[in-house]
């Protein structure tokens, strides 16, 4: 039931008094977006709710500074992230667009001083209202939009990462074939340029993955093209192409029942090869063991290595940009970013990941439901 109609009333006052009115409109509006369609009516309210409260809150500051004769004051940059800030991150990973963000708040304003207007017929002397609610809504948008770049930017830099990182194996493999082709004219010429033809296909399975991130929001899950996959046929094809890229390490390859299973086959390669990268690079030892069977309901995947991890690095090694240690050349090489990639791609499938290091060995378990 609509409030009834106030003589006079601050502007901070009716938008707390109101405030299921102005919610009502502004969800109604954010879930008309595609991007939040399917989004929990609940969820997409609370937000607006904390948006608005911490609108009054600033007003309310606002005020009181006025009435004591104080300057106003911008939040300080070591205060907790607003809920302003809190939303535009949201949006970013909702896959809003910022002129959808930007819209959002434009719905708000416009709604409270419709309402205000209609019921308060607010007089000349409330400007100083209107000015301190519209210079707390461009505050909060301001924040918004600087979360929501830096979450955009975030997610850019993640992909461009995962670019980088999962071209080098293939792209060694094909180095290094190159160069035995170059070495041995006439020796096995045709199993050297089957290494080739695998890695080059892998390459070209990644670009693929690059043009559907050009074509999709930022912060968007990733995407799937599941099919009924021989394992054993995918998992020796992405082996052959590993040992060629780290022809110094042993890569062992055991198969248990594995048969069919309902995956992307290219993603599920992606994990295997990250799995065996990391453990080619980084292990102690000179193999690398990777045991794939078919459970009840699930292909479980695992990699293990000769090594150690300590609490400290096992704590970060799925934070990408964070984990790093030297790899067997000696060299800086990032270690959570590969188990990044494999983390999303087996949640993607909502399957689990979990990682290990006792009694020596080092040893990472993907269960895939195939079902």
């Amino acid at each position: 039931m609509s409030a009834s109609k106030p003589t006079k009333m601050r502007l901070s006052e009716f938008i707390t008094l109101r405030a299921d009115d102005i919610l009502e409109e502004a969800v109604q509006f954010a879930q008309a977006l595609p991007a939040l369609a399917r989004a929990s009516r609940a969820e997409v309210r609370d937000h607006f709710r904390e948006c608005l409260d911490e609108i009054v809150m600033r007003m309310h500051a606002v005020e009181g500074r006025t009435e004591a004769g104080e300057p106003d004051g911008a939040q300080d940059a070591a205060e907790p992230m607003t809920a302003a800030q809190d939303h535009g991150a949201a949006r970013a990973r909702d896959g809003l667009t910022v002129v959808e963000l930007a819209a959002e708040y434009r719905t708000l304003r416009a709604c409270v001083l419709r309402l205000w207007r209609d019921e308060c017929g607010p007089q000349p002397e409330d400007l100083d209202d209107l000015m301190r609610f519209n210079e707390t809504i461009d505050q909060a948008l301001m924040e918004s939009i600087e979360r929501f770049e830096e979450q955009v930017e975030y997610w850019r830099r993640i992909f461009l990462g995962v670019i980088g990182h999962d071209l080098r194996a293939p792209l060694n493999a094909i180095a290094l074939t190159a160069e035995l082709l170059r070495l041995k004219a006439k020796e096995d010429v045709a199993r050297h340029t089957a290494v080739i033809a695998r890695a080059s296909k892998r390459i070209g399975s990644m670009l693929d993955s690059l043009l559907e991130y050009a074509s999709n929001r930022p912060g968007s899950p990733m995407s799937l093209r599941k099919t009924d996959v021989d394992i054993a046929v995918a998992m020796e094809d992405e082996i052959q192409i590993l040992r060629a890229a780290f022809p110094s390490r042993r890569i062992e390859l055991s198969l248990v029942e594995p048969g069919e299973a309902m995956v992307d086959a290219s993603r599920l390669r992606e994990a295997v090869a990250n799995l065996v990268s990391n453990a080619a690079q980084h292990g102690s030892g000179e193999t690398v063991d990777v045991a794939v069977r078919g459970a009840e309901g699930q292909l479980v995947v695992e990699v293990s290595n000769d090594g150690h991890l300590s609490e400290h690095e096992l704590s970060n090694l799925f934070e990408p940009f964070k984990a790093t240690r030297r790899d067997f050349h000696g060299q800086q090489a990032n270690l959570g970013l590969g188990l990044f990639i494999c983390r999303q791609i087996v949640d993607a499938h909502g399957g689990k990941i979990s990682i290990a290091s006792n009694s020596g060995r080092v040893r990472v378990s993907m269960q895939f439901p195939n079902q």
